[in-house]
């Protein structure tokens, strides 16, 4: 326990470092997180090719790399489409309205692993190469876009509140679960997981939207501006798709036959494992955020 209190307010003070070097540089992209969150993908992808590979599939690396990369840098692609200037970068903006589209970029992707196949492997266990890279590749290309999405709603106030609100939920079910947890949630993929560490997450969930509004409101001039009951819902809502994100990853580390993506970070295991609840979250929190943003 104290060695995982010690590297959680190491990874604590580095997630708020980069909060306030993406503040104090002020870059409307959001461009200085995305450098940050780009090589956790990197790596979080790493750790799923192995997961794979101990499953008996081997991924399609350059591909991969290219197509996570891609993927998750598209909302910063969209937003530099408004502050690039005009005239003798013709070219430039034309290729960050074809990159930064939704529709093109994981079309290009899609046929960047069909093509590194190909080449690599050609008939070679072509099928579940190609469908278990494509999996790796959207699953930390498009948490890692939604995370990077939720900056740009207001300059990175919403994108704390839904960092804090999944990993606080992590936290209290932890905790709650390790003291009264009586009743297993599903034994056969997470024993460790029960009902009463679900309710105990929500709880710590609820508290992170109290804190979050108090805080947004004694503010000069509010970021998010969503009432108590917004911001409880939010919280909520985000910390329940955290949960569920976590059981996704347990599927896949089962299926692999490994208790830990990694063991990159001492006491918590890989960089999947850390940001596994995050990265299924955040399209949820997009969702919840555009309705709530009416």
């Amino acid at each position: 326990m104290i060695k995982r209190v010690v590297f959680g307010t190491a990874m604590i003070a580095v997630l708020a470092g980069a909060f306030l070097l993406d503040w104090y540089l002020d870059i409307p992209s959001g461009a200085p997180l995305a450098i940050i969150l780009l090589p956790l993908l990197w790596l979080g992808f790493v750790e799923f090719a192995r997961m794979a590979k101990s499953a008996g599939v081997r991924i399609l690396w350059p591909a991969g790399f290219i197509g996570v990369s891609l993927i998750a840098i598209i909302p910063i692609l969209q937003r530099l489409q408004f502050t690039v200037g005009h005239g003798g970068v013709f070219w430039y903006e034309k290729l960050l309205q074809i990159l930064g589209n939704p529709f093109i970029t994981p079309g290009l992707v899609i046929l960047l692993i069909f093509l590194n196949q190909m080449i690599s492997g050609r008939l070679d266990d072509a099928l579940r190469r190609i469908a278990c890279t494509f999996l790796g590749v959207f699953y930390l290309g498009v948490g890692g876009a939604a995370m990077l999405s939720l900056r740009s709603f207001d300059n990175s106030g919403l994108l704390i509140l839904f960092l804090a609100a999944v990993k606080c939920t992590d936290i209290g079910a932890f905790f709650v679960g390790s003291a009264i947890g009586k009743h297993k949630m599903i034994p056969w993929l997470s024993p460790g997981k029960s009902w009463e560490g679900l309710f105990g997450g929500l709880l710590a969930a609820a508290i992170v939207g109290v804190v979050g509004w108090w805080i947004d409101s004694i503010q000069a001039e509010p970021a998010i501006c969503w009432s108590l009951e917004q911001f409880i819902v939010f919280c909520a809502v985000v910390g329940l798709a955290g949960q569920f994100a976590d059981l996704c990853e347990s599927l896949l580390k089962r299926s692999a036959g490994v208790k830990d993506s990694g063991a990159l970070v001492p006491e918590f295991g890989g960089i999947l494992d850390i940001m596994d609840s995050p990265l299924l979250a955040a399209p949820v929190a997009m969702a919840i955020a555009r309705i709530l943003y009416g």
